[in-house]
């Protein structure tokens, strides 16, 4: 299953990424900073920089079968 993961370098996205990726699952996460990238790609997911406010960024959810919200600042 592909699932978009927004906040992928909080609390609840991270946690989110590891047990998606333990079960197998294809996972990308927005993220807003360089690091981030880094943080998310070590915990096996791609990054997509952006921000769950830019329409934009959006894009890189598509095809996805769910979507995990771990942004709290949105």
């Amino acid at each position: 299953m592909k699932v978009f993961v927004t906040g992928g370098t909080g609390l609840v996205g991270s946690h989110a990424i590891e047990r998606l990726t333990a079960a197998g699952h294809e996972v990308r996460a927005l993220v807003r900073t360089g690091s981030g990238a880094d943080f998310v790609a070590k915990l096996g997911a791609e990054a997509v920089r952006g921000s769950v406010k830019d329409r934009a960024c959006w894009t890189a959810a598509e095809g996805s079968h769910a979507i995990v919200h771990g942004d709290r600042k949105s």
